[in-house]
């Protein structure tokens, strides 16, 4: 992706363990799946003519300043449009981290969290707050979108929603507030994408939870492209 291309692009980022003892450095399959419809898109041409030199993948093996510099410097050089994070319970807080960071540098990208970590919110689950559910043993559980730096959280099955959002993310050039509006007049379609799942996000009047639901219908697996194997950055 060449500096000040208009384009802009897409950021993947595994979020990493807090800590100096947590360290792991698998390969990020959560954010392959959950990326592997868009990828195809754009790998095939169909993607508002993003190519897949326009997606980069950050799967660090733990958080430390070498990671969030190279973040800074890419964000700053790049303007990407798309921030996809990979949130986990154990690296939420570094997952806001870089969500925060980025959208102090770049308040004009876009950031969806995705991951174990949003799929504890599905829709199922009893609300006693806005933002706050409670499960069956008593557990709080509290989706990303609550967060002022994270713009949508998507749970269950991804893969076709997150296509989906990034669609529409790249279509509303605006500011966040007229995409949400827009992805409210969307609700239908949203209904009717594959999978178990939904996409969370704070409404631009009343900033209340809003919980768009895909159709829960069984994903089928067999159906998926083959999980990108994106340079790691």
């Amino acid at each position: 992706m060449k500096k000040g291309n208009k384009k802009h692009g897409i950021f993947l980022i595994n979020a990493p363990y807090g800590g100096e003892y947590l360290r792991f450095r698998g390969e990020p399959t959560s954010i392959l799946y959950a990326s592997c419809v868009l990828f195809k898109e754009i790998k095939e041409g169909r993607f508002f003519e993003l190519t897949p030199e326009h997606i980069r993948l950050y799967n660090p093996g733990y958080s430390d300043e070498d990671f969030f510099e190279k973040i800074i410097k890419d964000v700053c050089d790049l303007r990407p449009r798309l921030i996809g994070i990979c949130n986990t319970t154990s690296g939420n807080e570094e997952a806001r981290k870089i969500a925060k960071l980025i959208k102090t540098i770049n308040p004009d990208a876009v950031t969806v969290f995705g991951g174990p970590h949003e799929d504890g919110m599905p829709p199922r689950v009893p609300m006693i707050s806005n933002y706050l559910r409670k499960t069956d043993n008593g557990q709080i559980l509290k989706t990303s979108a609550y967060c002022t730096d994270v713009d949508f959280s998507i749970f269950g099955d991804g893969e076709y929603l997150f296509e989906f959002l990034a669609k529409e993310i790249f279509k509303n050039n605006g500011n966040v507030s007229g995409l949400k509006r827009s992805l409210l007049s969307e609700s239908t379609s949203v209904a009717q994408i594959e999978g178990h799942g939904g996409i969370c996000f704070k409404h631009p009047d009343t900033h209340l939870l809003v919980i768009l639901r895909s159709s829960q219908k069984k994903l089928n697996l067999s159906n998926l492209p083959l999980l990108p194997r994106i340079s790691l950055t």
